[in-house]
């Protein structure tokens, strides 16, 4: 394991106190300021108010959600090697918490959610073509539909028997407008 990650986690966490610090020290001087005091400032007290905002969404946005998460995803073995004991004395801690959260949750929705996770880390990876992609996609929205939307009745199919000649299977084909038609045995349940 090279010491890479590790350096920069610790960068990332030294910068995050830094600024923290600095946000704190903002607010106690923002809380400070009297409304006399704010109108002899150059800019109106609303752009200041606004662009502190807007500044500390983004370094949140940075230092929460996208630099961690791109450590994270290009070395995923040596991040996990170095944060593994922070993580098992977090999980020891606050497991329980965990487990009764997600009580009312079925696994079935757990299943769902980690399918779709999954299928869409491979949707962003480089290694499969768009048409599998596509794929993959579609296998996922067909699973919010229902069943009677895409079953035909049994009085409604078209099928054909095992011993139809080849020209007389494909006339019918064209004629029903499918793209596929089942072909059965001595009965519909013989498929």
């Amino acid at each position: 394991m090279t010491g890479a990650p590790l350096v920069l986690l610790g960068a990332l966490v030294v910068l995050g106190i830094a600024l923290a610090a600095l946000l704190s020290a903002g607010e106690v001087a923002v809380m400070r300021v009297t409304r006399a005091q704010v109108t002899e400032l150059v800019r109106p007290w609303w752009a200041v108010l606004l662009t502190s905002f807007g500044v500390c969404v983004v370094m949140a946005l940075v230092l929460v959600r996208v630099s961690p998460r791109t450590v994270g995803r290009r070395r995923p073995v040596a991040t996990l090697t170095a944060l593994a004991g922070l993580l098992s004395a977090v999980t020891a801690a606050f497991g329980g918490l965990g487990r009764a959260a997600a009580a009312g949750r079925t696994t079935v929705e757990e299943d769902e959610n980690e399918l779709r996770d999954m299928v869409q880390r491979v949707a962003e990876s480089e290694v499969i073509e768009d048409t599998e992609r596509a794929m993959f996609r579609s296998v996922l929205q067909l699973g919010d539909t229902l069943t009677r939307e895409v079953m035909v009745p049994r009085t409604d199919m078209v099928v054909t028997r095992e011993d139809t000649p080849v020209r007389k299977a494909l006339a019918l084909l064209m004629r029903s407008g499918f793209s596929r038609v089942p072909v059965i045995g001595e009965s519909v349940d013989d498929v």
